[in-house]
């Protein structure tokens, strides 16, 4: 039984990435029924790949409707990827999906230092609402990226919302 799950599953992430809008859409359909936290990385192709706004829609909604906490390794991996609207897609997923996930304090804080001002309005809402514990050195690595944001862009169109997450990250370190 699991080597015929395994198969669908392989099946259903090689649909995912054929790079065929009708294959993926029909994909994307079986994807909550019948994928895992493996499906991720093909979702996040799917949006960096923009076959149709429908698509690239339907993929959002299934990250964002994601609920195991499995998922949070793929999505934190995904915020280092190239394409702003992935980063977008993973802060939203985390958001969305109420993956309390303290541990990444450090990489939210560096999406919404380097990435876009929607990156950052996204990574303001997750690290708000992160629950702890946390740990000390994520608290620390985190602050010293903001020290040094301020420190080199001291007039960045996002500064008072990157200021707005210094005073969060400030207050979990207490």
């Amino acid at each position: 039984m699991a080597n015929v799950k395994s198969k669908a599953l392989k099946q259903l992430i090689s649909d995912l990435q054929s790079g065929d809008a009708d294959v993926t859409q029909k994909a994307l359909e079986k994807v909550p029924t019948k994928g895992t936290y493996e499906v991720i990385p093909p979702l996040l192709e799917v949006i960096d790949n923009h076959l149709s706004d429908v698509l690239v829609d339907k993929a959002k909604t299934i990250l964002n409707d994601l609920k195991s906490s499995d998922a949070r390794t793929p999505l934190s991996q995904g915020l280092s990827h190239k394409n702003h609207l992935v980063r977008e897609a993973c802060l939203s997923a985390f958001w969305n999906s109420s993956l309390n996930s303290p541990e990444y304090l450090d990489l939210f804080v560096k999406a919404a230092i380097e990435g876009t001002y929607m990156e950052a309005v996204e990574a303001f809402t997750v690290i708000e609402n992160l629950d702890g514990p946390f740990q000390e050195e994520q608290v620390n690595d985190s602050l010293l990226l903001l020290k040094n944001y301020f420190h080199e862009n001291p007039s960045d169109d996002k500064i008072e919302l990157i200021r707005s997450i210094a005073t969060v990250v400030n207050r979990i370190g207490q």
